[in-house]
């Protein structure tokens, strides 16, 4: 019979076995028992030396010529049978094929169940049943049950039995061993017995953090399964019991989805089903699925930074499943997203009241917040104070500003010096956070770069009738005498300042003070130097003090290429364009601004007054400057200055020239009001207003190359 031998030897431990016993003792023991051994001449392998090398034998297992019975073990030498497995070895159809080199050949046949039907005749007619089969001539012998296989008989002639239903039929060998399929009848036709238990797969078989998946059953037998199955899973949270859920039905082979609003593990148990033979798959449990439809815990959003053109939003909460949170931010309430908290580039006067934050989990829970506060975008000065750009790096040597609240910071930490300035998280002004000393603080050695022009207000000065009024953009206009704190930001003077103030040519524009006791100006004192900085659409009122655009005061400080434009300087004892009352060099600058005393607010106090076009009253020196802005005084007006000299005789004007209408009721020039002491030279006036170039003079005193309306020298 074909491919047929009592003991069988498993390939794989066969060739293990080879290569093992030819690496410790080059031999192999082969093992033959009940085994069919025989070449083309019949003859068998008692006929050679057991410890020869065989050379010109062909061994083959065979199962239609049956020899003898052959028991016993014998050795081969290995040295030929090496090349075998290592080169030539084939395996096909449940055979390995070795060959050598000389011819000999070795087939190994694995181990096969023997199907029955093709080596038996088996009928049932009449309720006869008969078995015919060649196998049983070699020690096989024929089984049959007719109680579907509880009780077993022996076949050995033709059997009646009345009831189909529980006959079976298979084949032992001669150990007693079943080395066949089972058949059984049905319908009198022979079929396979079918104990093959239908199979039920799960499509993920459990996955890890989701917020739901979709799952597959697939239930297969390899015959057919029974039509009265119940195709049910149920859902549970314990993976031993059906606990917290339902059965559910599904149809077979078709995706489902599991886990939607759930939170926590479950399993998914899946109702065992029979196929037609009555086996059964049993019920089946899933490995586990994790799932999470919590969103991550409420916060309250908080708004960050708000600059000229900017929003920064904060958020910062956590998720109940321990992974990371991520954000979306919105300023349209929800209609574009992104994922950076700070919004750029919006549009000045925009308000923004939709904002809204959104925290999304890692399987993409989300958590919506409320729309927070509105927020407008402006440039206006609020009125902060930054001081970050220096508390940060006191020790640096130059420093950078480009907005209001810098160049405010300035001012406060010169006005405040040598006491405590507080300041919060985004380094503003403040009471509460950070505490810096500013002992001593005046920059002296530094230097401050303007990088941009600074509003400090974005309105414009105007007057008309004689009435000054401020135009917010965008509104209408007020009388400055009628302004608060809702319509303008009032700016505070810097106090002391010895370092260096770079404007590199930018603008400070819409600068709004108004004054009692205190100097009306950029910076109060000045003994350092301020440069390259124009003041433009001012509005400086002092009504017992002095009054400018650019310093009050100071010793020894120069301010060089600056400018006062568009605007109005009202001092009550001294005012000037650039400077008030100042013992400083002031160079290449010009003022179109109108510079008038402040009797026209208050009192006269004409005997002792000094109102010019660049400075009040004037005891350094004014070099290569031009006045262009009208200069109302009620004493001492001039072009240049109203007054000069007095105990300092160096005091010097040259080389400048004035076209404003100067006025005053006494001691009026187009260079200077009143001159005690000190040079004027190589000044002209272009103004039909005023003829003479000094007012009055005293002693001490030289006025050279002056022209009324010529303009020439050197």
């Amino acid at each position: 019979m074909n491919q047929l031998y009592k003991k069988g030897i498993s390939l794989l431990v066969l060739v293990i076995t080879i290569v093992v016993l030819i690496i410790l003792t080059g031999t192999i023991m082969l093992s033959i028992k009940n085994t069919n051994i025989f070449d083309n001449t019949q003859s068998t392998i008692d006929n050679y030396d057991k410890n020869a090398i065989i050379e010109d034998i062909s061994i083959k297992i065979q199962q239609k010529k049956i020899k003898n019975e052959m028991q016993g073990i014998y050795e081969i030498n290995m040295t030929e049978i090496i090349p075998i497995i290592e080169q030539q070895g084939t395996f096909n159809n449940n055979i390995l094929k070795l060959t050598t080199e000389k011819g000999i050949e070795i087939w190994l046949y694995e181990i096969m169940e023997i199907p029955l039907q093709e080596y038996a005749t088996i009928t049932y007619e009449n309720n006869i049943l008969t078995v015919q089969t060649e196998l049983t001539n070699n020690g096989y012998r024929v089984q049959y049950t007719t109680d579907a296989g509880n009780s077993w008989s022996l076949y050995t002639q033709a059997v009646t039995i009345s009831d189909e239903s529980g006959i079976q039929v298979r084949l032992l060998n001669q150990d007693g061993e079943v080395v066949s399929n089972t058949l059984r009848i049905t319908g009198g036709v022979i079929g396979e017995i079918d104990n093959t238990n239908p199979v039920i797969t799960i499509q993920p078989n459990g996955i890890g953090l989701a917020k739901n998946t979709q799952v597959t059953i697939t239930v297969t037998d390899n015959n057919e399964l029974a039509n009265n199955n119940t195709y049910e899973y149920y859902l549970s949270t314990s993976q031993n019991a059906q606990t917290g859920g339902s059965w559910v039905s599904f149809t077979n082979g078709t995706a489902f989805t599991i886990g939607t609003n759930l939170t926590g593990t479950y399993y998914l148990h899946v109702k065992g089903v029979y196929d037609k033979e009555g086996n059964s798959s049993g019920d089946v449990v899933s490995e586990s699925y994790t799932f999470d439809n919590t969103a991550p815990y409420s916060f309250t959003p908080t708004i960050g930074e708000v600059t000229e053109t900017s929003i920064q939003i904060n958020a910062n909460t956590s998720d109940n499943n321990g992974q990371a949170v991520t954000y979306k931010y919105s300023i349209d309430n929800g209609t574009t997203w992104q994922d950076s908290n700070i919004f750029t580039n919006l549009l000045d006067g925009t308000t923004y009241s939709g904002i809204k934050v959104k925290a999304i989990d890692s399987v993409g829970n989300e958590y919506l917040s409320s729309s927070m506060v509105a927020v407008t975008i402006s440039t206006d000065w609020e009125g902060e104070c930054d001081i970050g750009w220096y508390v940060k790096n006191p020790n640096a040597t130059t420093y950078s500003i480009s907005k209001a609240r810098e160049l405010a910071g300035l001012a406060l930490l010169t006005a405040n010096v040598d006491s405590t300035v507080y300041y919060d998280s985004k380094y503003y002004a403040n009471t509460t956070s950070g505490a810096y000393t500013t002992t001593g603080l005046d920059f002296t050695g530094k230097t401050i770069n303007i990088t941009d022009d600074i509003q400090l207000n974005k309105g414009t000065f105007s007057q008309t009738s004689g009435t000054w009024y401020y135009t917010p953009k965008g509104g209408s206009a007020i009388a400055v005498s009628s302004l608060t704190a809702t319509n303008i930001q009032a700016w505070t003077p810097a106090g002391t300042f010895a370092g260096t103030l770079n404007g590199n040519g930018h603008n400070i524009s819409g600068m709004y003070v108004k004054t009692t006791s205190e100097v009306a100006t950029l910076i109060t004192t000045l003994t350092g130097t301020i440069k390259n900085v124009h003041v433009t659409n001012v509005y400086a009122q002092a009504t017992s003090a002095g009054a400018s655009g650019i310093a009050g005061g100071g010793t020894g400080g120069i301010i060089d290429s600056c400018s006062t434009t568009n605007g109005y300087i009202c001092g009550y004892k001294y005012a000037g364009g650039i400077g008030s009352s100042i013992n400083a060099t002031v160079v290449n600058s010009y003022n179109s601004a109108t510079i008038e005393l402040s009797y026209k607010c208050t009192n006269v106090y004409c005997g002792s007054s000094a109102i010019g076009g660049i400075v009040g009253f004037n005891s350094g020196k004014i070099a290569n400057c031009y006045n262009a802005g009208t200069v109302v005084g009620g004493c001492r007006t001039g072009g240049f200055t109203g007054s000069q000299g007095w105990s300092n005789v160096s005091a010097t004007i040259i080389n400048g020239y004035n076209s404003g209408a100067i006025s005053c009721s006494a001691y009026r020039g187009y260079g200077v009001g009143w001159i005690q002491g000190g040079t004027l030279s190589y000044c002209y006036g272009l103004s039909s207003s005023v003829t003479g170039s000094v007012g009055g003079t005293e002693a001490n005193t030289t006025v050279t190359n002056t022209n009324n309306r010529t303009f020439s020298g050197s």
